[in-house]
């Protein structure tokens, strides 16, 4: 599971369980997470699938440029950086399987706009 990978590499950096369970602090990353939790609890799907496409469009840069950073943490090994290289390999079967979804999906007009609305949203 992608959380407990991640979990491996903040304990390697020596966060607590405590401090990993703590939740968001900044008021940045609460607003993102508050704005998905919206986004995905809509009972529109094609806005959840936008914005699920929209994350999966940047998740593999974003976790190219996080490898680099903490591959400069000399006391990390191949395991404690599995979460990265699993995804580097992944993500972009994860971003081909949502493109296939979405347009599988996609009927209308509508559907296509509320796509675009739901990516949009969650980048901004």
């Amino acid at each position: 599971m992608h959380y407990k990978l991640f979990e491996n590499v903040l304990r390697s950096l020596g966060l607590s369980d405590c401090e990993i369970y703590s939740g968001p602090k900044h008021p940045e990353t609460i607003a993102l997470v508050e704005g998905m939790k919206n986004l995905y609890g809509k009972p529109n799907l094609t806005i959840a699938l936008g914005a699920q496409y929209a994350l999966e469009k940047m998740a593999f840069p974003m976790i190219e440029k996080l490898y680099t950073g903490f591959k400069h943490y000399e006391h990390l090994g191949k395991h404690d950086l599995e979460y990265f290289e699993l995804h580097l390999v992944e993500e972009p079967e994860h971003l081909e399987c949502m493109r296939r979804c979405v347009e599988r999906y996609l009927k209308t007009q509508m559907d296509w706009t509320d796509v675009f609305s739901g990516a949009t949203q969650l980048l901004n």
